[in-house]
């Protein structure tokens, strides 16, 4: 009889430890792969939200499938000549299995005149946007959204921006937020990163570089950049101070508050 019991005890620490060493070779072990978008031309403004890189990152892994939603920007880290930026991104599945992928993005200093390639003009600072003609509609910045893509420069002007007048605000985070509070519902929300900037006589002037954020109940980030409209012209080329305005309206019709970027060219 008790040679029966230990027997059978035997039997079942057997088995318990082939179920282990079962499970520990078959556990999951392999990390998400973390994609970036190959035409990656994102530039960073410092003190952005972080979350705006993680547009168009997604990751997946082999056995849960779609894990986007566990992304996360780990650290922003600038290289030693302060043109770029080293991101790390971070994502994990159901098993704990942690990845990492760093990437380099442009970077610039708040303030400082978007990096261009050389010999080109940077993004958004062609003839019409240098001169900020009232009405005009701005491309999507490199970056944004989860599909970015160019925007014809022939691209038809929105008949309800040209007809709807921009509202009156002063240049500054307070008024701006101010100002939203007073919107009606569903109207898109427009936020600058600063509302004034000092650029020396020469230099190129990129509207996007000031967007912090637009947001709306509809639309997208994307679809919101390719409507921005801009009043008042910046020449850069002669000393001064100049308010550039900014707004977008809605697929909907709905216009935002307006953002006042005050301009020095000195």
């Amino acid at each position: 009889m008790k040679k029966g019991l230990i027997a059978a005890a035997i039997i079942v620490c057997i088995g318990i430890t082939a179920g282990t060493v079962f499970l520990v070779l078959n556990r999951d072990k392999t990390a998400p792969e973390i994609k970036v978008p190959a035409d990656n031309t994102l530039t960073y403004v410092a003190g952005q939200d972080k979350k705006l890189l993680l547009e168009g990152v997604t990751a997946v892994d082999d056995k849960d499938g779609d894990v986007s939603d566990t992304l996360m920007v780990e650290s922003v880290k600038p290289t030693s000549d302060g043109t770029q930026a080293e991101v790390t991104y971070t994502a994990m599945d159901n098993s704990r299995n942690v990845a990492k992928k760093k990437i380099l993005v442009n970077y610039q200093a708040s303030g400082e005149p978007a990096p261009a390639e050389d010999g080109q003009t940077p993004e958004g600072t062609d003839a019409n946007l240098e001169n900020g003609e009232a009405g005009a509609e701005a491309p999507a910045p490199e970056g944004e959204g989860e599909a970015p893509a160019d925007v014809p420069a022939d691209a038809p002007v929105d008949p309800a921006a040209a007809e709807q007048p921009a509202q009156d605000t002063t240049g500054s985070a307070e008024a701006t937020e101010a100002a939203i509070a007073q919107l009606p519902a569903g109207s898109p929300q427009f936020r600058l990163n600063q509302y004034e900037v000092t650029l020396p006589v020469g230099s190129k002037f990129d509207y996007s570089t000031y967007i912090q954020d637009i947001t709306d109940d509809k639309d997208d980030r994307s679809t919101l950049f390719r409507q921005i409209q801009l009043q008042n012209s910046v020449d850069t080329n002669t000393p001064g101070s100049y308010e550039v305005v900014y707004y977008v309206i809605d697929s909907d019709g709905n216009q935002s508050n307006t953002a006042i970027l005050k301009v020095n060219i000195q």
